[in-house]
């Protein structure tokens, strides 16, 4: 009965990532040196080899491998991923969305190395190594390079953010030559920095049109126009590339677009966030999108197409949580670096706001609180709002997952009021994970799939997003529409199981799509 206790005990081998084993050499043995023992020693050692010879003959690395290549023992493709910083998933979306992705690699059997460029608190790269990702110290480019000693054990390369691209591909490209190079925008960033400045341009000079821009030979016609109307809603994607096109050689938006449009047309894969990213690209990569290209070089220079993927980001539904009656106030959550999310802060508490109050009964006014949350450093001007209107708002900071995702089941609805940005906005996609319906601008749910009035409610400038705000606080019949529409919507679109399906099928494409698909050595 105890062997057979015994035994069962061995049936399951437990992977613990951080671990650490400790070897003391001869401290079993001692430090005696007398011929015994050595010889002892020497035959264990032929014991060993004998039994373990065809494992060490597919993972023993000759003495002139890196350590941080020889220690990967696993046989499965290998990718390197490149980013700004590790996740920071109670910071960010952007992290929410490139955790997922990495656990996504993980399960189908990809051994997966990442390489911070920035180094951040240890306890999410331990985070980031607990689920398995092996997380590289946070060299520069030439760092990387030097401790690399020519070896590129990877099947794919997955770079991040314009930037990143910008200062890693040369030195990628020496040393990895030949294996695809894949650039993930995250959001298209000259898209978000065209919008920026439209929306700056109009708040300065509510007269602006697109009108004096004259694209062409006539100017862009009234859809256009109304793009940047006194609603200060910025324009659809499909205008950006006329306003862009409209501006000098040289000039910085330009310069930066240009500067993206490469990157894209040099990588053989790029991955965007949303189909109205891929319409955008469309006008200035005919034939982009994987689906209408045929397979051609990797990493040549496409200056008439590129493979584009859509890669969104990734949400399971929480069907668990409390019904509409007895939650009260509004939220807002945003990371306070992001350019968008501050302008959207001050819209809110300085046009949605009065607006909003305004039109509340006496007793709904007083206990109505506008929730705001967001990590980093707020700028001044908010933070004078934020006393300002101290009877109405309440400035959390920063939360735990845990406790934000509290604080979503205890207000009525969540808000997205962006006037500017880009990609596929995270705040929207957490609000219904958790069951909170939302009321957002134009530009917040662009590419999302959402409708009005049947998985959110869309209210255009600031008068028209404060009825949609009221009607919606005000009606619990809709709240639970909209909820349960929220759900579909992240269901169909957002969750891991659509998202495997672009992931395998982007690193198909370029040789790299299966398990066991590794042709080469894990030494090389």
């Amino acid at each position: 009965g105890r062997q057979k206790e015994k035994s069962s005990l061995l049936t399951q081998v437990i992977h613990q990532p951080l671990a650490v084993v400790y070897h003391q050499e001869g401290s079993t043995l001692g430090t005696d040196s007398s011929k015994a023992k050595q010889l002892l020693m020497n035959t264990n050692r032929r014991i060993f080899h004998k039994k373990w010879a065809a494992e060490l003959r597919a993972r023993h690395c000759a003495k002139y491998v890196p350590m941080s290549i020889a220690y990967r023992g696993r046989l499965g493709p290998k990718i390197l991923w490149v980013d700004d910083i590790v996740p920071e998933l109670d910071h960010d979306s952007g992290s929410i969305r490139t955790m997922a992705i990495l656990k996504i690699l993980l399960d189908e059997g990809y051994d997966v190395t990442y390489q911070p460029s920035a180094s951040r608190a240890v306890e999410y790269v331990l985070a980031t190594q607990f689920v398995g990702v092996d997380v590289l110290p946070a060299w520069t480019p030439d760092q990387w390079l030097q401790s690399s000693k020519g070896a590129c054990p990877y099947d794919a390369l997955v770079v991040a953010r314009r930037y990143v691209y910008e200062n890693w591909r040369h030195q990628l490209l020496k040393a990895c030559s030949g294996i695809p190079l894949i650039y993930d925008t995250v959001d298209l960033h000259f898209l978000r920095e065209s919008r920026d400045h439209l929306t700056k341009t109009h708040a300065t000079n509510p007269d602006f049109s697109f009108d004096s821009l004259q694209v062409g030979a006539a100017a862009v016609d009234r859809r256009h126009r109304d793009a940047l109307s006194s609603q200060c809603e910025p324009p659809a994607v499909d205008n950006i590339a006329k306003f862009l096109d409209a501006l000098p050689e040289g000039s910085p938006l330009r310069h930066n677009r240009d500067i993206e449009l490469d990157i894209i047309r040099s990588a053989a894969i790029t991955v965007v966030v949303s189909a109205d990213e891929v319409r955008l690209l469309k006008h200035y990569v005919p034939g982009a999108g994987h689906e209408e290209r045929a397979a051609v070089g990797i990493n040549a220079l496409f200056r008439n197409a590129a493979k584009i993927f859509v890669i969104s980001n990734i949400h399971e539904p929480e069907l668990s949580f409390p019904s509409c009656d007895g939650r009260s106030g509004i939220l807002f959550v945003g990371n306070f670096n992001h350019p968008p999310n501050q302008q959207a802060v001050k819209y809110l508490l300085t046009e949605i706001l009065p607006a909003v109050l305004r039109r509340l009964t006496p007793k709904l006014r007083s206990s109505f609180v506008v929730n705001i949350v967001g990590a980093n450093i707020v700028p001044w001007e908010l933070q004078q709002l934020f006393d300002t209107l101290a009877r109405h708002v309440v400035f959390h900071g920063w939360l735990s997952n845990e406790h934000l995702r509290l604080l979503h089941h205890k207000v009525k609805l969540v808000v997205a009021p962006l006037l500017s940005g880009a990609g596929v906005k995270g705040k929207v996609n957490q609000a219904m994970k958790y069951g909170v319906p939302v009321v957002a601008t134009p530009v917040a749910v662009e590419g999302m799939h959402l409708h009005n009035g049947t998985e959110c409610l869309v209210g255009d400038g600031p008068e028209g997003f404060a009825v949609q705000l009221l009607t919606l606080y005000t009606d619990c019949a809709l709240w639970h529409r909209l909820v349960a529409g929220g759900f579909g919507n992240i269901r169909q679109y957002f969750s891991p199981k659509v998202a495997k399906v672009q992931i395998l099928k982007a690193l198909t494409d370029v040789g790299a799509g299966s398990r066991g698909s590794s042709q080469r050595h894990f030494c090389e």
